[in-house]
């Protein structure tokens, strides 16, 4: 699914959201696209663009260790 829809069903279910993005570079991704394609836009930057469309972002924490971060957005209202 695009994030657009993903975002959009996510908005009219609560007014708090987390969401833990990993990125590509990450080994689970690498797996799970290895040999897809369709997934150009599948970056931090596309997820932020999409989501601040129906949130506004309160908090970012960079887990340490890893290249994943977690977002905490509320809807917008």
């Amino acid at each position: 699914l695009p994030l657009g829809h993903i975002a959009e069903f996510l908005a009219r279910l609560g007014r708090w959201l987390v969401i833990e993005f990993v990125p590509r570079e990450d080994p689970a991704v690498a797996h799970l696209l290895h040999g897809r394609s369709g997934f150009g836009d599948y970056t931090r930057e596309t997820l932020l663009d999409v989501f601040l469309r129906h949130y506004q972002l309160r908090a970012t924490q960079e887990i340490t260790g890893s290249l994943r971060s977690l977002f905490l957005f509320e809807r917008c209202a």
